[in-house]
């Protein structure tokens, strides 16, 4: 593992990249690792941010246009330096010396990490629950570190599937293609993606010997959101993105079987004899 590049997509969040950001830089402690941020579209929201705060201390990558998670990542993939990529959301706080943990506990050539959470409230994943904050203005950020580190274990638990973020080997994301940009929605796009490092025989684990807050799915859904146009697109592209998922990977046939099995036999649906 020579160099760690870590990927930050950013969409409309400025106010969380802004902790994000200075949690990413202030707790690094690797002289070479890299920090790259996708603005994906909307680049204005996060130009001071980007251009005051951050100076020389990232990279950024912009997209002039709004292009979906899935290329928002792949373009920082595609980009990094390194050879093991970290990639987190903007709705993420990174712990004291998060790049060493990595490196010194990573073990890429078979498995890819999911990083354990800390969450200010329970969810569906079982991650470790302590309050520090359920939004940006509120964040006990010191509080967030101190705790941290007091609840690290040297253990990886091995799990089916993975979600974000993740700690992998550049090599690997490549060799599936990265991200798949046929889905229009930020859902479904992970497990298509975990899916492909199965068949590529890769496990995935879950490492606890560092835990990053998240504050629950600020960067993927706007649920303030006054734009009811944009609340119905994204709903309507997060159902198209599980029907084509459902098609992808052939799910829609062990359903369609199932359901036409106690139907009598013969019949015609749009054109076609069972």
């Amino acid at each position: 593992m020579d160099k760690i590049t870590l990927i930050i997509p950013l969409y409309k969040n400025p106010e969380y990249f802004d902790i994000c950001i200075k949690s990413a830089i202030e707790n690094k402690v690797i002289p070479n690792t890299e920090i790259i941020a996708v603005v994906d579209g909307y680049y204005e929201e996060y130009k001071e941010i980007i251009e005051t705060k951050c100076g020389d201390q990232i990279s950024s990558i912009v997209l002039h246009e709004n292009m979906g998670l899935p290329s928002a990542l792949n373009y920082g993939v595609w980009a990094a330096d390194g050879d093991t990529i970290v990639v987190i959301n903007e709705d993420n706080v990174l712990p004291r010396e998060w790049d060493k943990i990595i490196m010194d506990n990573c073990v890429l050539d078979n498995t890819v990490y999911t990083i354990n959470q800390i969450e200010p409230s329970s969810g569906i994943y079982n991650f470790h629950e302590k309050d520090f904050g359920k939004t940006h203005d509120v964040f006990d950020y010191q509080g967030f570190l101190d705790y941290e580190e007091s609840i690290r274990e040297n253990k990886v638990e091995y799990i089916g599937g993975g979600i974000l973020p993740f700690v992998m080997s550049k090599k690997h994301y490549l060799t599936v293609g990265g991200w798949d940009t046929f889905y229009d929605s930020p859902f479904v796009v992970d497990w298509d993606f975990f899916l492909k490092l199965e068949m590529l025989g890769l496990f995935t684990a879950r490492m606890f010997q560092m835990h990053i807050y998240h504050f629950i799915s600020k960067s993927t859904k706007k649920r303030d959101t006054k734009d009811l146009m944009e609340e119905h697109q994204f709903n309507t592209g997060e159902q198209q993105a599980f029907k084509q998922f459902e098609y992808k990977w052939g799910f829609n046939a062990f359903r369609d079987q199932r359901t036409n099995s106690h139907k009598p036999k013969n019949k015609l649906i749009r054109g076609i004899k069972y």
